[in-house]
Order: C-alpha cells, then sequence, then structure tokens
C-alpha cells in the first residue's frame, strides 16, 4: 500500500509543464498610418493567437480609396512572439477587377522591460497603374509599440 501513495506523490512533485495565456496590443498613429491590434496569446502549444482583431487607416498621400481603412483580421500571415521579439507581418491584396496592388506591413518590436515592446514597422503599399508622377511602390516607416503578457 505504501509504495502506490509513494509513487502518486512522486509523480505530482515531477516538473510539468505549464501553459499560460495572454494578451497582446499594439498601436501604430503617425501622419502615415494609424493601426491597432489586440489579441488574445498562450503560451505553448505553439503560441497561438485567439480572437485577433486588426485594423489600419492608411493616411499616405495617394493612396487609394479602398486601401484607406482596412480590417487585416484575416491578413496576418505570419506571427513571432517568443523571448524578447514580437513580429507582425500583414498582406493584402485588392481582390476586385480594379488593375492590381497590395498593401504589406511588417512590425519587428523587441523588449525593452517585461511585456513592453518597442520597434518599428514597415508599410508597402504598391498599386501598378500609379498616376505618372507617382511610385508604383511606396514604403514608409515610423515606430511602433506594443504590449504583450
Amino acid at each position: 500500500m505504501r509504495q502506490p501513495v509513494a509513487a502518486l506523490a512522486a509523480l505530482l512533485l515531477l516538473p510539468t509543464p505549464s501553459f499560460a495565456s495572454g494578451g497582446l496590443s499594439c498601436e501604430i498613429a503617425d501622419r502615415n498610418l494609424k493601426f491597432a491590434a489586440e489579441s488574445g496569446v498562450t503560451h505553448g502549444m505553439g503560441g497561438p493567437f485567439i480572437n485577433f482583431k486588426a485594423s489600419a487607416e492608411i493616411l499616405a498621400e495617394g493612396t487609394p480609396e479602398d486601401f484607406r481603412k482596412l480590417t487585416l483580421d484575416g491578413d496576418l500571415v505570419h506571427h513571432w512572439l517568443s523571448g524578447t521579439d514580437l513580429n507582425l507581418s500583414f498582406y493584402r491584396e485588392r481582390s476586385n477587377d480594379q488593375p492590381h496592388a497590395y498593401v504589406d506591413l511588417v512590425i519587428e518590436t523587441r523588449q525593452e522591460e517585461e511585456g513592453s515592446y518597442k520597434g518599428t514597422y514597415t508599410l508597402s503599399v504598391f498599386i501598378a497603374d500609379a498616376p505618372a508622377d507617382a511610385e508604383n511602390l511606396r514604403n514608409f516607416t515610423g515606430p511602433i509599440t506594443c504590449f504583450a503578457e
């Protein structure tokens, strides 16, 4: 009788992996871009994002009207929250019968203190039929702040 009880006690004392959940939020507000994202995050099991929501308002002059205000919930093509890094990558392509265009937003941050991430974003806007006096591909960069737990 003592052996099964001792074995059970030993099993309970063994280290086991712990899976916790938290959240993240990111924000950009400058003259070219307003952006907000938030999500639940699990730590473990591949670190999936839960109930991810993101939106962008591209303020840069010359941006096509259909790319001005975007809901990016389904356009997160890559994410990384590991160690001191929090990176997000979004891609949206025009899907109607207008000339080809896309928006590519890459966010790269590093943890400055526990839970606080700072970094930069790069926004690329490509317009196949840009006016003669404009470039087809325009890039914008700026600062971003994120929080994660």
